[in-house]
């Protein structure tokens, strides 16, 4: 029962993507197609995914970085300059 209605399913996306191909043009076909093709081949796409030898990861890890806390760094940091004549006002703007 599969088989007759899967090749109808078939049959009609390749109709309609004549119809899209000739009134969209080739980049919208090939998307429709794309999206099609994994609707109608979606279960033999994932039990080909599922079945996919998993390699092993080799060599070493890398290192995991890790953060000093902002709050040592703050303490060295003034935000106001020492010279005045940096020190802008609104009216100098």
């Amino acid at each position: 029962m599969k088989q007759p209605v899967q090749r109808y399913l078939v049959g009609l996306i390749a109709f309609v993507a004549t119809v899209t191909l000739i009134t969209h043009g080739v980049t919208t076909t090939l998307i429709a197609l794309v999206v099609c093709g994994a609707v109608v081949y979606g279960d033999r796409i994932l039990a080909a995914w599922s079945q996919r030898p998993r390699r092993p990861r080799t060599g070493p890890r890398p290192e995991r970085m890790r953060a000093r806390p902002l709050v040592a760094e703050s303490d060295g940091y003034q935000l106001v300059p020492d010279e005045p004549s940096l020190i802008l006002t609104p009216a100098e703007l």
